[in-house]
């Protein structure tokens, strides 16, 4: 589990640079605190797993095509 640190991380980052958006791709679940924290920060959370399936069904798909 990816601890609320990475999110806080990166909560700062946003506000350094004035960003309006945030995307964190991890490769592992947040800790509920940490979804919580990317819910109040509005920062878009992926899973890097469900990424990757997805790019590889996307593969897939367009070689069969």
């Amino acid at each position: 589990m990816a601890p609320i640190q990475n999110v806080q991380e990166l909560v700062a980052v946003k506000r350094n640079h004035n960003c309006i958006l945030t995307l964190l791709v991890m490769t592992y679940d947040l800790t509920v605190p940490a979804k919580k924290e990317t819910e109040q920060f509005r920062v878009e959370y992926w899973q890097g797993r469900v990424l990757v399936k997805a790019k590889r069904s996307d593969f897939n798909c367009n070689q069969t095509g």
